[in-house]
Order: structure tokens, then sequence, then C-alpha cells
């Protein structure tokens, strides 16, 4: 544990020296500057999140009562509770057709570019020797399109999976038929908003069709366990790293005794008073490679949440929202991720986003509630 405390000390103390050396005020700063986010972003997130905890505490509770155990321990949260035995299997067809019919709501631009995808061989869809495992969207290919790999095995999570990728598809086709070629890409700030855009319709569309209570349980469960791993279980992260920054850059010793600590309260904090911690637990910040990509994983939350505002408007306002979720896809690098999320409709200096994350979390335990 020694070892892997002087490991992070000193890449904690790497960047303050490079943000020092270039006259930043913190090794935040630096961080952030690349994509002129504003500091206040990164606190806003934090700030918010804490004010907002209330639904995980919920969610604890509820998986302890339903768990039946006395205490609930972190690997308890990744127990699925509602019986997946009997899970239905969906061929690669099945699985597009329900993808394109959970974004109807997009209209028929977005559509009709769904369907060039899918009609085109864009997509490498099956298992293969030798071939690479997980799923991922090549980004934008400037002059052709993009591609997406899979290794479909007629899961629900391979449809989800699809729903994913096709955003980042989406996303990445629309900026490389908009943008001249030195704006078209996107930065990772912006990168996980399109897929979890589409995700969230998804199991919208997934909840109207289901054919039982079970099936919506199981559905309603996987949204819980994907959002706190998503949005709070990052935010946790960025709070650690807030912190081991800021103790460090007022000289602070970090020992792995202080680590540990702040890490098992933070943790604490988060999941409330019905989780029990683990002597064991408070050691998983020497596992995380995340905290060594200096201010990384604070992106995926911030996207998660504009997903969020962003679906609810779709939702609610229709075209048009769509149209300026169209011209946020279009938008690639042309401004900075600030301003094209602002443009869309979604201020990450607010509370709105992460509130919009907390009253979807709220909700999704109401239905559960409801269905038990």
């Amino acid at each position: 544990l020694n070892t892997f405390t002087v490991l992070f000390n000193g890449n904690l103390k790497t960047n303050i020296f490079n943000a020092r050396a270039r006259n930043f005020n913190s090794a935040l700063e630096a961080s952030l500057h690349e994509n002129n986010v504003p500091v206040s972003v990164y606190h806003n997130l934090i700030v918010s999140a804490n004010q907002n905890l209330q639904p995980m505490h919920r969610w604890a509770a509820l998986k302890k009562k339903l768990l039946d155990v006395t205490e609930l321990l972190p690997y308890d949260v990744y127990v699925t509770v509602f019986n997946s035995q009997n899970e239905k299997k969906y061929s690669y067809e099945e699985g597009v057709e329900i993808v394109s019919n959970s974004l109807k709501v997009m209209g028929d631009d977005y559509l009709s570019s769904l369907k060039l995808a899918f009609n085109n061989r864009w997509i490498d869809v099956f298992e293969t020797k030798a071939k690479k495992s997980g799923a991922y969207s090549s980004g934008t290919t400037f002059g052709v399109h993009p591609y997406v790999l899979l290794n479909w095995t007629d899961l629900l999570n391979d449809v989800f999976t699809l729903a994913h990728e096709m955003g980042h598809n989406m996303h990445s086709y629309y900026t490389g038929q908009n943008q001249p070629y030195p704006y078209a890409n996107y930065s990772i700030f912006l990168a996980e908003v399109a897929s979890t855009f589409n995700e969230s319709l998804f199991l919208d569309h997934l909840l109207e069709i289901a054919e039982s209570k079970n099936e919506k349980l199981f559905l309603l469960e996987r949204y819980l366990n994907n959002l706190t791993a998503t949005f709070y279980r990052q935010v946790m992260f960025a709070e650690f790293e807030m912190i081991v920054y800021d103790r460090t850059e007022k000289g602070e010793s970090l020992t792995s005794e202080v680590l540990s600590d702040l890490y098992k309260n933070i943790y604490q904090k988060y999941w409330g008073p019905d989780m029990f911690v683990p002597e064991e637990e408070q050691f998983t910040w020497a596992r995380i490679p995340h905290f060594y990509y200096n201010f990384y994983v604070y992106q995926y939350a911030t996207g998660f949440a504009a997903s969020e505002v962003l679906a609810k408007k779709v939702k609610t306002e229709g075209e048009p929202a769509v149209n300026k979720y169209l011209n946020f896809l279009k938008a690639g690098s042309s401004d900075y991720p600030i301003n094209i999320l602002t443009k869309a409709g979604v201020d990450m200096n607010s509370p709105e986003p992460v509130k919009a994350v907390s009253e979807r979390m709220n909700q999704v335990l109401d239905e559960m509630e409801d269905l038990l």
C-alpha cells in the first residue's frame, strides 16, 4: 500500500508542478483549461451532487431490504435482485428495430441517418476469431463515415450497447457532415452525452413495451445500477480527486492512512447510513487507474447529467428541442464544449443537470416501489 501511496503522490505533485510552472492557480484549473471549462463547473457538479444524495440513500435502503441482509456491503450493489434467468433473446435485426422505434421522437432526419448506418454495413456485429472484445464507435472518420464494433450475443445488454454506440455514431456522423476537418471531432467532455441520451430514450421505450412486472423491475434495476455507476460513483471519484489535490497544494502530507480514511468517508457519505463500509473498501483508491488521468472522471458525470436534461427536453418540448439537439450533434469542436451545451439548452454551471439526474432516479425508484 505504501508503494501505491508513493506512486499516487508522485503523480499529484507532477501535475501540480506543471500547473504552477504555467502560472495556473491549481492543477484543476490547468486540467480544465484545454477545453475552456470553468473551475466553477467542476465545483458545481460536486456541490449539487452532495445536495442531491437522497436518491442514493433511498436506493441503498431499498436494496438492503430486497436482498434481506442485515448489512449492505459494497459488493451487494452489483447483485441483481430481479431474476434474469428468463431474459429475452434478441436477434440483431430485432435489436435494430427496437432501437429505431425508441428513437422515433428524434424525427425523420435522425431516423434516416440511423437507417443509413444500419443498411450500409457501418457496424461489425458478430464475434469472430481474434476480434477485439467489447464495443466501441470509431469516432469521426473524415470524408467517410464512423464505424461501430459490436460483439452480439442476443442479450438485452447487446441492445443497450447498440443504442449507446449508435449515439456516438450519429454524433460523429453529423459532426463529419457539418464541420471542416479541424473541427470534425468533439471533446471527451461531450462524448458521452449522445450515447447516454440514446440509452435514456431506449429505456423509456422498453418500459412502455414490457410484458410483465418482473421485466419492468429488471429494467428499472438495470437503469439504477447504470445511474449509480455512471453518475454518482464518478462524482464520488471526482470529489476524492479534488480533495487530494487541494490538500497536496496546501503542503499537507497524504499518507496511506489519510488517503484510505478519506476514501472511506466519501464512500460512506454517498451511499448513506444503510451501507456498511468494510475495511478493505477503503483501499479502493489505490486501484482506480482514472485517478492518474488528471481530473478525467468528472466528464462521465457531466455527460450523463447533460443527457438527462436533453432527453427530458426532447420528450416534453418536441421539435424545438430536437432541432437544438441535432445542432449539438453537428457542432463538433466548432466552439468550446460548455458553449455547445448551452446552445443545446443545458447550463453546466447550474444545479439543473444534477437535479435532473436526482429527479429521474427518484422517479425510477417510485416506479419500482409501486410494482413491488
